[in-house]
Order: C-alpha cells, then sequence, then structure tokens
C-alpha cells in the first residue's frame, strides 16, 4: 500500500494540469458545501442556546390552533403557583420602519440579569421609560441611528417618537440584530394592546416543575395554548433541519453533475487514461491494483480539496460574515451581512465534506476504469 500511495501522488506530479483540475473541480462545490454545513450548525446551536436561556413555559391564548394574544391579568394568576419563579409579559410584533426596512419589536421590561447584556455602545433603557427603545446593530446601521438620535415608530394606533439609547452588540445573537427592544408598556401603546401581551413567560424551579404546571394549565385553562421549552425547541430544530436538508439536497446535485462532467474533461475518461490502463496491465499490473491505485488519486485529491475548501469557507464565514451565502439560511439578511454569522467549524464538519467529495469522485473514477481495466489489452490499446 506505501508503494502504491507513492506512485499515486507520483502520477499526479507528472500530471500538473490533470491534478490541478481535479482539485479545483472539487473543492469549489466542496467550499461550498462546508460553508453552508457550518452555517446551518451555527444557526441550530445558537438557536439552542436562545431556547435553553429562555422561559420555560409560554402562554398564549389559543384561537382555532393559533397563538392569540392574551389578558395582562393573567400575569398575577400565575405567580400563585408553587412551581412559578418569575412570570414576566412579553409583546413580540413585525413594524415596518423605513421603506423595505422591517424590525422586530419585543416589548419586555429588562430584568437585573439582562442588565448587563452586551451593548456595542450606550446604555440599556429603564423599565418605566415612555420613549426609550435600545436597537440591534444590523438595525441601527440601515437607519444610519446612533445614541441620541430619535426614532419614529408609526402604527395604525400611534405615531410615537422614541429616543435610541444603546445599540447592542454585534457578538450577540443573531436574533438581536433588527430588533427594537422597547419597555413593555410602551409596546402596548405602540399596538394598541392595553391591558393584553402576545405570551407570558414562566420560569419554574426546575423541568418536573415545568411539566406539572404546563399539564396542570392545560386541563384546567382550556383557552390557554401551553407550549414548553422542550416543543419550542422541537419546532426550532426540524425548521432548521428542513432548510439544511433542502440546502445539501441541492449542493449535492450540483456537485455530483460538475465533478463528473469535469472529470470526464481532465482526461479520466479519455483515451490517454486508457492508455495508461494498459500500460500498466502491460507491465502485469492486475484490475485490483490499477483500482487501488486510481482510488488512491482521487483520495489524495480529495483530501487537499476538502483541506483547501474549510480553510477557505472559515475565512468566508468568520472573516467576512458570509457574504451572498448568509442569506440563503436567513430570511431577509442582506447579500452582504453586517453581522457576524453564526458557524460552527469542527472535524465533524470536514469529515462530512471529505466524505461527500469521496463518494462522488470514486463513483465517477473506478466506474470507468474497472471497465478499462477488464477489456483485454488489444481492445485498450486501439
Amino acid at each position: 500500500m506505501p508503494k502504491l500511495l507513492f506512485l499515486a501522488a507520483l502520477n499526479l506530479v507528472k500530471n500538473p494540469g490533470r491534478a490541478l483540475a481535479l482539485v479545483l473541480g472539487i473543492g469549489g462545490p466542496l467550499f461550498l458545501f462546508i460553508a453552508g454545513a457550518a452555517i446551518s450548525a451555527g444557526l441550530s446551536r445558537d438557536a439552542t442556546v436562545s431556547i435553553e436561556s429562555g422561559a420555560d413555559i409560554y402562554v398564549t391564548f389559543d384561537r382555532g390552533g393559533l397563538d392569540a394574544n392574551i389578558p395582562v391579568s393573567y400575569v398575577e394568576e400565575l405567580s400563585k403557583s408553587q412551581f412559578v419563579v418569575e412570570v414576566r409579559p412579553r409583546i413580540v410584533a413585525r413594524l415596518a420602519v423605513a421603506p423595505e426596512t422591517w424590525a422586530l419589536v419585543l416589548g419586555i421590561d429588562p430584568i437585573a440579569a439582562e442588565e448587563a447584556t452586551g451593548l456595542q455602545s450606550g446604555r440599556l433603557f429603564e423599565s418605566n421609560s415612555k420613549n426609550e427603545v435600545a436597537l440591534g446593530p444590523v438595525l441601527a446601521q440601515r437607519l444610519g441611528l446612533t445614541p441620541g438620535k430619535q426614532l419614529l415608530l408609526a402604527t395604525a394606533f400611534t405615531h410615537k417618537v422614541v429616543t435610541v439609547v444603546g445599540i447592542l452588540s454585534r457578538k450577540g445573537t443573531l436574533w438581536d440584530s433588527a430588533v427594537i427592544w422597547a419597555p413593555f408598556a410602551q409596546a402596548q401603546e405602540l399596538f394598541g394592546m392595553r391591558d393584553l401581551a402576545t405570551d407570558i413567560l414562566i420560569r419554574t424551579r426546575d423541568e418536573i416543575s415545568a411539566t406539572r404546571l404546563a399539564d396542570r394549565l392545560a386541563r384546567s385553562e382550556p383557552r390557554l395554548r401551553i407550549q414548553t421549552r422542550g416543543l419550542v425547541r422541537r419546532y426550532v430544530l426540524q425548521g432548521y433541519g428542513v432548510t439544511s436538508g433542502v440546502f445539501s439536497a441541492i449542493y449535492a446535485v450540483t456537485f455530483a453533475s460538475g465533478v463528473l462532467a469535469l472529470l470526464v474533461i481532465s482526461g479520466l475518461g479519455s483515451k490517454e487514461r486508457r492508455r495508461e490502463v494498459a500500460l500498466l496491465k502491460a507491465l502485469g499490473w492486475s484490475a485490483r491494483h490499477i483500482l487501488v491505485l486510481v482510488s488512491l488519486e482521487a483520495l489524495l485529491c480529495c483530501l487537499l480539496a476538502s483541506a483547501l475548501s474549510f480553510l477557505f469557507a472559515f475565512a468566508w464565514v468568520r472573516l467576512f460574515n458570509a457574504p451572498l451565502l448568509a442569506s440563503l439560511f436567513i430570511a431577509e439578511l442582506d447579500w452582504f451581512p453586517g453581522i457576524e454569522i453564526p458557524a460552527q467549524f469542527d472535524a465533524g464538519i470536514l469529515a462530512l465534506g471529505l466524505g461527500v467529495s469521496l463518494a462522488i469522485t470514486w463513483a465517477g473514477t473506478l466506474i470507468p476504469t474497472w471497465r478499462t481495466a477488464c477489456v483485454p489489452l488489444r481492445e485498450t490499446l486501439r
């Protein structure tokens, strides 16, 4: 085997044009696959972190199987349970703040643990403030806003001028990038939701307490729609799994078509390649040894292509925030995002890329080589 490996490497060195064409042909699509897989894994990881740091139970009204606004009066009622540690009402809604620019309005009063939330500049608003907000970094950049500047928020219920007092950090979660974080009472006024909230967040003592409370609420209050942390986690991860699967399927078809076409163009199915196989057979090589040699050549090309693709993908995502690619995974994101894109680069991603490239490359090399090696020598030399 070491001798065959040396001969495979020597054969690639003697044919640099063909080797370079293979590495580039494999590395180009593989770069997209590794970058996409890393972004998908990073988004899933960040979503999991956000879910785990969120509430244990989310409570809304049930209207035909859909979420509906819930009266704030339920906050006091839910707080009486022995399982509950904290109950907070929240408002979440979309709002157009400029032509073709939408923001996520998050109306919730900060607690002590959130007062140290990472800020790029400025400060966090006070809970009793009536006209102060904090903006996500991408939204602030689009609107050209900095702490101290004012922003007009217009809805069907009111037109309100608010003051930007803080810009959230670019190193926060992805979901903070285009958010308008405001006090709960201010969000109520903005959307005409007096005495209402979009949902109520409940923190319990532990997971067992959350399960018991959810079951009790579901039995005692049929109007309520109860969603536990586990249910939210399953929905979110299932959504990212579908997105990743669609990308992988499209990539696999494109990659397979491109590499197989390249294998023919680069000479792996040409008369020159057949003569190489015939020469080896004339020297006494068996079909098995020829197949091993060709496999090792493909392996070396895939190893080099995988390493280069991993490095370029890492730089593309980490240094440049995955321009032109991140928007395929994240809706309404600019082609050139101004935020750090979550990504997870590890040995598993590299091994996955290597495995995919090997499977396609071997399929395109071993089958025609085997067919050529099994043909009588005289027929091969024609």
